[in-house]
Parts: C-alpha cells; structure tokens; sequence
C-alpha cells in the first residue's frame, strides 16, 4: 500500500520538489535582471502561484497539502526552500516568510482565521512575517469594538509592496505580544 502524507503521496511531493527545481532554473536570469531595488521577481513569483508552491502548505481541509504541518513533509518543504532561493536569493526569502505565516496561522489561527486565509492564499495574495524591529518597537491598540491602531516601526519588511498580508508582531498595553495579520489592501 502506498504511503500518503495528508494529500500527498510521495510521489505528491516529489512533483513539488521538481517543480521548485524547474523554477529555479527559470529564475537564475530573471534574478540577474531584477537585482535592483526597483525590480521585482514577478515571473519566479507567477511560477510559484502556477506550481502550486504557495497554497501548499495550507491545511487540507482549506484546500492546501499540509507541506510542513504534518510528518513526512518537512524534508520536501526544506529542499523547495533551499531550490527557490538557489535560483533567486530574494524569492527564497519572500517564500520563506510566505510558508512561516502559513505555519503560523496553522498553529495559532482560529477556524475563521484560517479559512479566511486560505481563501486569500488562493486568491493569489502573498504573505510574509514581519517581526524584526528597532527599539522604539511596535504597538497595538484597541481603538474599538473591534478595531486596533498598529503604530511604531520595523526594521525589516521582506517583500514590501507584494506583500499584501503580513504578520506584524506588537505589543499590547499590558506588555503581551501580539500577531496580527494586516490586510494591506485596506490600509488608510
């Protein structure tokens, strides 16, 4: 009998891990002609939607294959990684933050949350995690029922200007830490 992982298969994953070298070899001269600040990887970043790389770690009752939520699955996520960003350092780094805000949202993420952002995986939109900050740091307030004000700064936004859904961490009044996913499309 076949051993499967979730909604894959072995064979499942190997497809990915062969896709993310096929992308690789693409992105190796896009990555020469996007290396300003000005540029952007889009075609490395099309492949990706295209392969499926970025829904796959969604959890499968949201549509996703469970790459690095369950065992088995690790290894195939770590070796696309490590693919991607052989062939574009600056995609590898944006996938990277891409598949933490999955985990994260796997882990941390209520039911709504999660279908929410599945949707919005699917959809196209790019996640990130942005966590790294200066000393004047980053705050969250409640200014409503069900409304925050997120202030300060961060010293590192990986992908800025494609990520349209960004973990942003903060801290509360109280001191606690907070994450909080920032639908950019709807800023002020």
């Amino acid at each position: 009998m076949k051993k499967t992982y979730g909604t894959y298969s072995r064979a499942k994953l190997s497809e990915l891990v062969k896709s993310s070298k096929r992308i690789c070899a693409m992105s190796i001269e896009e990555a020469a002609i996007t290396d300003s600040v000005k540029s952007f990887p889009k075609k490395t970043l099309e492949n990706l939607k295209l392969n499926h790389i970025l829904t796959a770690s969604i959890p499968k009752e949201y549509g996703g294959h469970n790459l690095g939520l369950i065992p088995g699955t690790n290894q195939a996520m770590l070796t696309i990684l490590k693919n991607i960003g052989k062939g574009n350092l600056v995609m590898g780094r944006i996938l990277e933050g891409h598949i933490n805000a999955q985990l994260l949202i796997n882990q941390y993420g209520s039911e709504k949350q999660k279908r929410l952002f599945a949707k919005d995986a699917f959809d196209g939109r790019l996640f990130g995690v942005w966590n790294t900050q200066a000393d004047d740091g980053s705050f969250l307030s409640k200014t409503g029922e069900s409304t925050y004000q997120l202030s300060g700064s961060k010293t590192f936004a990986t992908g800025a200007g494609y990520v349209t859904r960004p973990i942003v961490t903060a801290s509360t009044k109280k001191g606690a830490w907070q994450m909080c996913i920032v639908p950019l499309i709807k800023l002020l």
